[in-house]
């Protein structure tokens, strides 16, 4: 006869695992019901590659501010008199800045520490731009310095590059620029989509990924195919001017 408190234990055990992929699949199935907007990411970053290094910059980060400001409409959903746009996120609003979204994300820990950092280099390079109205290229300093200082988050873009020529080409920092910003409004996406899944699910947002790419929504598939053609394309344009990458 089995032991019976090991018995027990061993149920208990396996109850306690079920119960929790239980919350893991909950968090999933969130993330899947999720709709990205898919079709202004696209044409923002296709509006700035042809656009001045000035214009690429103010776009961008206004897309990560429209992304950010759009994710707290929809938590805000208790009662604000005078109504959430006009009492917080307009005028003199506590959230009307982007720096004090991003700073309230980061405090939270709804988005990384890394993610953060990034967005606010982006934050910087576009009120350099706005404020100055003598730089005009990514190439002024403190400009250059800001986009050296991002993560070179470009290097698994350009690794599977189908050239040999597009992987060991030297990139422009207006290059480097397009595609670091594209990889950290791809990780604010990622990090506001699991990191809420993960609390409403009371677990671990590293299990809600868990399983890599394949195993992923098919929603989060297709956001992620975006911001890698988003990617590639970037590459491409330095390579040749004017020209889409081919990918399928």
């Amino acid at each position: 006869m089995p032991d019976e408190s090991t018995h027990s234990e061993t149920m208990v055990s396996r109850v306690a695992e079920a119960l929790y992929r239980h919350s893991v699949n909950e968090g999933r199935n969130e993330i899947a019901a999720k709709v990205f907007p898919l079709d202004k990411i696209v044409d923002v970053f296709a509006t700035a590659r042809t656009a001045s290094d000035r214009e690429a910059s103010i776009v961008i980060f206004a897309l990560a501010d429209d992304i950010v400001t759009d994710f707290f409409r929809e938590k805000l959903t208790g009662h604000v008199p005078g109504g959430v746009d006009a009492t917080m996120l307009a005028g003199n609003g506590m959230l009307a800045s982007a720096y004090n979204k991003l700073l309230l994300l980061s405090g939270l820990n709804w988005i990384r520490r890394d993610t953060y950092a990034q967005l606010a280099l982006m934050r910087r390079i576009r009120n350099e731009f706005a404020h100055h109205v003598s730089y005009k290229s990514f190439n002024d300093a403190p400009i250059c310095d800001y986009i050296t200082t991002m993560d070179d988050s470009e290097i698994p873009v350009v690794s599977v590059a189908d050239s040999e020529e597009a992987r060991k080409q030297t990139l422009t920092r207006r290059t480097q620029f397009l595609m670091r910003s594209a990889m950290a409004v791809f990780a604010l996406i990622r990090d506001l989509m699991v990191i809420q899944a993960a609390i409403s699910a009371r677990v671990h947002p590293a299990d809600i990924i868990d399983g890599g790419y394949d195993s992923s929504p098919e929603n989060v598939k297709e956001l992620t195919r975006a911001f890698s053609r988003i990617g590639l394309e970037a590459l491409y344009a330095q390579l040749t001017p004017g020209t889409v990458p081919p990918v399928d």
